[in-house]
């Protein structure tokens, strides 16, 4: 998914300029299976001690975030698109799609919670989804990014169960700013989507339906461990055999090395 989202990404958006932001072992094992090539740079992401990565596994989003000095987009691996979107990309933020976490998201009165509001104090439960980021003020970027890894590094001292923490961290913070600071931002997608209920459910504003959302990308997010058991309609060889396709027209890759 990861090299097919950067060769999808480099062939509808050939002017812009990718970055793979890795540590130094994921960086050793791509020399080897020789992908480098398909980034136009490569960044190295430090080791930050100070966050639980089994708890907090986005927060390298958050670190290659966190010095930017120009507007910058970061999608998730598992983010793969299929027409250029730059027609929307212009001088507001843009995220994936809004999140609705009543009854879902941990709220104030959360023990762990409580013991951060010194960091965010009372924000309403809803959040934004991060799968495609759009920032286009560094400012304000680094201000995020900062003040989202101190999160993470006050939930790590906490021991906190779960990654519902990590969403508070990353999505809910994110959400919370843009109110705080009443900066406007945009959704790829014009519905909202309803944690609980497993589902998008609420009309808003947005540049895609959320029914044609497959023409211009698709972010396989929950369907992944259905795709991996190949139920519920979906099929892992047709999956694989898909993401092979895009990938091989561009490079061969002896996945036998990953053994």
């Amino acid at each position: 998914m990861m090299f097919a989202s950067v060769i999808q990404w480099k062939k509808h958006h050939p002017s812009h300029i990718c970055e793979l932001h890795a540590d130094t072992m994921t960086q050793s094992v791509f020399k080897e299976l020789r992908v480098l090539k398909l980034w136009d740079s490569i960044k190295t992401v430090g080791n930050n001690k100070a966050i639980d990565k089994s708890t907090f596994w986005a927060s390298s989003k958050l670190q290659a975030l966190r010095h930017t000095t120009e507007p910058v987009i970061i999608v998730d691996n598992d983010f793969v698109v299929y027409k250029s979107l730059d027609e929307f990309i212009k001088v507001k933020p843009i995220v994936c799609h809004d999140e609705d976490g009543k009854d879902y998201y941990i709220g104030p009165l959360d023990p762990y919670i409580k013991q951060v509001k010194h960091l965010i104090n009372r924000p309403q439960l809803k959040a934004v989804n991060c799968s495609f980021l759009y920032l286009p003020h560094h400012q304000f970027t680094q201000h995020y990014a900062q003040l989202s890894l101190q999160l993470m590094e006050e939930f790590t001292k906490l021991k906190v169960p779960n990654s519902k923490y990590l969403i508070y961290a990353e999505q809910l913070l994110l959400k919370h700013l843009f109110t705080l600071h009443n900066i406007e931002y945009e959704t790829l997608l014009d519905t909202v989507y309803d944690c609980v209920r497993n589902k998008y459910v609420t009309k808003k504003q947005g540049h895609i339906k959320v029914d044609e959302q497959n023409r211009y990308f698709r972010h396989y997010w929950m369907d992944k461990p259905k795709i991996r058991e190949s139920r519920d309609g979906f099929d892992l060889n047709q999956e694989l055999e898909q993401l092979e396709n895009v990938i091989k027209n561009h490079i061969l890759i002896d996945w036998n090395k990953l053994c």
